[in-house]
């Protein structure tokens, strides 16, 4: 493996030189602005296979048709060829336009992300009138918030599972789609639940206090259970009287604990209850401190189940840095809110393939206990492939 390092003055200019020395196949690993200095510099590091580059002039020489090595193309083939040749150019368009502009590295990976699928669309799409359903199946996926190389890998895995003659059901090719999904967050759901002590964490507006009502709700009145209600979030203006407001409506005591004597105080008051509920306060997950009290805050001798929320209307970069930063604090699963904002259900599956844990419920309203649903394997591949959550 050939690695190297380039210094330009613009990102155009140091991928030019790249090609020209590494070829066509580099692999750009990094890329930085450099401080420092009026005018900027940008400092790209590509790898290359020492075989290939120096292959490279033989490897990029056009083969003349009728020697026998290139095969002819069908003219389907090359209808879509020319469909997707079409969709380059004006990639490569906004890649110039963007080089001039100065974008730096994330828009650019933006772009290659789309060029990327552009190939990758070359084996399932359909060069006729009526979408494939292997396409048909991709294209949904996507529009749904899936991401589009999952979308890519589980039409792929299909594909390859599938006789030419079931790839035109496409009720078939749904269900086959939902049985990988299940099968692929299974193991998310296999960890066991702590149960008596949870807590809920996660930004501000997300909806923890709702939540927790809607669970205090389903449980002492529903199941009969005997709920006890404990608030650590004194930041926020009428925070208290919220949670107050709710206990009283349903007959479940609360009480306020800001500090953690304070709440292993309140743990031994409520040594009689079945489940007893945290509600915590919501901060940025850019604020370190906050998360490392709140990690503090709710490690405790006994086991706490702590549930990390997370707004379907926030952006899937978002979301899925709230998943990762809030992992200081040590959350055992997630819980979605405000899907009736947002019908995008595959941004779920993301998150939950990416971290690896489980999304035991989802919200889909203010209304306090009904807008909460329970979320299983099942039902979480039924939402994504279909894209309803009935």
């Amino acid at each position: 493996m050939k690695i190297k390092r380039y210094e330009a003055s613009s990102i155009q200019e140091a991928i030019s030189k790249i090609k020209n020395d590494l070829g066509e196949n580099a692999i750009l690993l990094s890329s930085k602005r450099l401080h420092g200095g009026r005018n900027p510099v940008f400092e790209l590091t590509a790898a290359a296979d020492e075989a290939q580059t120096e292959r490279r002039s033989s490897t990029l020489r056009v083969e003349p048709r009728g020697t026998g090595r290139t095969p002819a193309m069908p003219p389907e083939s090359q209808e879509t060829l020319h469909a997707f040749r079409k969709d380059l150019e004006d990639l490569k368009a906004l890649v110039i336009e963007a080089n001039r502009k100065n974008i730096l590295y994330g828009e650019l990976m933006e772009l290659k992300e789309s060029l990327s699928t552009f190939f990758d669309m070359l084996g399932i799409r359909k060069t006729e009138g009526k979408p494939q359903p292997l396409s048909q199946l991709y294209y949904n996926l996507v529009a749904g918030g899936v991401s589009k190389d999952r979308a890519y890998r589980l039409v792929g895995t299909i594909r390859k599972g599938l006789t030419a003659r079931a790839e035109d059901d496409y009720d078939g090719v749904l269900r086959s789609a939902e049985e990988l999904i299940q099968k692929s967050v299974v193991p998310s759901y296999e960890r066991t639940r702590q149960g008596r002590v949870v807590a809920f964490v996660g930004p501000t507006g997300v909806g923890k206090t709702t939540t927790l009502a809607k669970l205090a709700a389903r449980w002492s009145l529903e199941a009969s259970k005997k709920v006890g209600l404990v608030t650590a979030d004194t930041y926020r203006i009428a925070a208290v009287e919220q949670l107050r407001t709710y206990a009283k409506i349903m007959g479940l005591p609360l009480e306020v604990a800001s500090e953690k004597e304070e709440f292993k105080n309140a743990l031994r008051k409520f040594q009689d209850r079945d489940v007893i509920l945290i509600d915590t306060p919501g901060r940025s997950f850019n604020d370190e401190t906050h998360l490392q009290r709140l990690r503090d805050y709710l490690h405790l001798e006994i086991p706490v189940e702590t549930n990390l929320l997370i707004s379907m209307t926030a952006s899937p970069e978002n979301m899925l840095a709230t998943a990762s930063r809030f992992d200081k604090v040590g959350y055992n699963a997630m819980i979605f809110t405000k899907l009736d904002e947002s019908n995008a259900y595959g941004l779920i599956y993301n998150i939950v393939d990416q971290v690896g844990k489980p999304a035991y419920y989802v919200t889909n309203g203010q209304n306090v206990p009904q807008d909460i649903e329970s979320l299983n394997p099942a039902k979480l591949a039924r939402m994504v492939v279909r894209n309803s959550l009935h």
